[in-house]
């Protein structure tokens, strides 16, 4: 702090004796009235303690007085005054400890802090504002936690530090929403979730994400095991389709290629399966609706329901189902795994000429209905894009969004269609992530090789 230059010249007096004698009203009234006279010989009347206590000077043959109230000079109450000092002894103390202004000085004895410098770094740092804030939401928010051992700003400093929050920012924000870690509050944003119940709760009932923990909420689900069997079905949007008539699509779908099935077996082979969707308590879901009760139900369902041509076909008469074959079915290629060709690893220089190959190859094989997608940033890559038009007028061809991997949308694709895919990714990350590709794209995933123009793909040489 810098020291308070000095104006005037004090004598220090043994007593006072003046017929004319004046009695300030203040001593901002008579540091005003010295001022405004020039006046710089100031008389000191000491106290028994020897410590001022009258200020005084001459004026016109009289004296003019007032009680120096604690200071030991008008420069220091002037100084006092402009900060807005109350008294000399907080003052004084302030100056002890580096603080220039009353409100810094009041604000750091209520944080504790007893060092300016200290203050200056702890406000700099947003800590002040942030204790305001955090200790009156503390007040009208009793549910949150508490973190009794912050009782000023600077224990709020020790504690983000140690704790590791980044700003005081991101601790208020955090601490608001239930957290005190700043790793799991982090995780939470990432992950889209409201707060650290939800959060922990979602940990508890095998949910990974926001988004899948508050669509099962929405539809009474409590655990993601349920969850995971809800989405197989939604997942399949067909519309004014039941649960379990989405699931009998399921299991047409998982039927050998050209098979043929009695109606009786089906309506057995679905209530085997409505088993593994049922509770503890032997009930199934809510969610769960319910149109097949009858082997007429099923035959009705076999008959008119315009999804089932996506698998097969029944015959009335024989009462059977009979399995489309492989080729009538839709197939769906993960085209940058099969630009690069050969095992589709990345190794080498993704062409669409591999693509191309590939397409004629399935069109030759008798597939009509192929899907292309890849993702966007192969684009760039690609050496013969000029091959591209030939690929679009044999096939639907798509480059899904850059916000988020292909695979998300090749895995989703054939999930709501239940269709053929061709690649070499065994998508070992996606199946640790989503129980369904776990369980079920092996099944509809077909490996492949390209060398040179020709195509090598043993699932299908014998069909």
């Amino acid at each position: 702090m810098k020291p308070i230059i000095k104006l005037y010249e004090y004598y220090r007096m043994k007593n006072l004796q003046s017929e004319f004698l004046l009695e300030f009203d203040s001593l901002k009234d008579m540091l005003r009235y010295v001022e405004k006279n020039n006046q710089k010989n100031i008389f000191i009347f000491p106290a028994k303690d020897d410590a001022p206590e009258l200020f005084a000077f001459s004026s016109k043959g009289g004296l003019l007085q007032h009680q120096t109230n604690g200071y030991q000079t008008l420069e220091d109450f002037k100084q006092a005054d402009l900060h807005a000092f109350p008294d000399a002894a907080n003052f004084y103390e302030a100056q002890k400890l580096g603080f220039v202004k009353y409100t810094e000085y009041k604000m750091s004895s209520e944080t504790g802090i007893t060092d300016a410098k200290d203050y200056e770094e702890i406000k700099k740092g947003g800590y002040i504002e942030a204790y305001q804030q955090f200790n009156e939401t503390r007040t009208t928010t009793p549910e949150l936690p508490q973190l009794e051992e912050i009782t000023n700003a600077y224990e709020m400093q020790k504690w983000i530090t140690k704790t590791q929050f980044e700003t005081t920012a991101e601790f208020l924000n955090a601490w608001k929403l239930g957290f005190q870690d700043p790793l799991e509050y982090r995780e939470s944003i990432t992950k889209e979730f409201k707060n650290y119940a939800d959060y922990k709760k979602a940990a508890t009932t095998g949910f990974n994400f926001g988004l899948d923990f508050y669509m099962a909420q929405q539809n009474g689900i409590e655990e993601s095991k349920e969850y995971n069997q809800y989405l197989e079905i939604e997942l399949l949007q067909f519309p004014d389709t039941s649960s379990d008539q989405k699931l009998m699509c399921v299991i047409l779908s998982q039927v050998e290629d050209g098979k043929r099935t009695s109606v009786n077996k089906l309506v057995e082979n679905l209530n085997t399966e409505k088993n593994i969707y049922k509770k503890n308590d032997g009930t199934l879901p809510t969610w769960f609706t319910q149109k097949l009760n009858t082997a007429t139900e099923m035959v009705e369902f076999l008959t008119t329901s315009p999804i089932i041509n996506k698998y097969g076909t029944y015959e009335v008469d024989g009462e059977f189902f009979q399995k489309k074959k492989t080729f009538d079915r839709s197939i769906i290629l993960d085209g940058a795994n099969v630009a690069f060709g050969k095992t589709g690893e990345k190794g080498g220089k993704p062409l669409m000429k591999n693509i191309l190959t590939m397409v004629k190859y399935l069109l030759a094989k008798g597939f009509t209905d192929i899907t292309v997608f890849t993702d966007l940033s192969i684009k760039r890559r690609i050496a013969d894009l000029e091959i591209l038009p030939e690929v679009q007028t044999l096939c639907k061809f798509a480059y899904t969004p850059a916000d988020k991997p292909a695979d998300v949308f090749l895995l989703t694709y054939v999930k709501q269609n239940h269709c053929i895919i061709v690649s070499n990714d065994q998508f070992r990350e996606w199946k640790m992530k989503d129980p369904w590709v776990a369980i079920n794209i092996d099944y509809y995933r077909i490996t492949f090789m390209i060398e040179e123009d020709k195509v090598l793909m043993p699932d299908l040489e014998n069909l």
